[in-house]
């Protein structure tokens, strides 16, 4: 079996607001390899709460790549693959949101 575990930070309650992704790809019940992605949010700006939960600020997204510019990088390791993610229903709630932002 082959899939991705996904997992979103978002800088404040918008679902558009993503400012971390990491991705884990998984085949045969191992791990072949992860990455970590920080997003300029959309809007950009940061909720003390977020900050509170993951630790990321407007410092570490702010010469970072939008979703947008990002997408066209980490759009193939979503083709063909079955996504996962601890908590799918925000997760995946912050990739289709902020897709359909973008109207990608």
């Amino acid at each position: 079996m082959k899939f991705i575990a996904i997992d979103f930070e978002t800088a404040n309650s918008s679902r558009t607001s993503a400012c971390s992704l990491g991705i884990t790809f998984v085949e045969n019940k191992e791990i072949i390899d992860s990455k970590h992605f920080y997003i300029r949010p959309t809007p950009n700006y940061y909720n003390f709460i977020n900050v509170g939960i993951h630790g990321i600020t407007k410092n570490d997204t702010d010469d970072k790549k939008d979703f947008k510019e990002l997408w066209e990088e980490i759009k193939p390791y979503f083709e063909n693959n079955k996504v996962i993610a601890h908590n799918a229903s925000f997760d995946l709630s912050v990739l289709r949101t902020t897709l359909e932002h973008y109207q990608i």
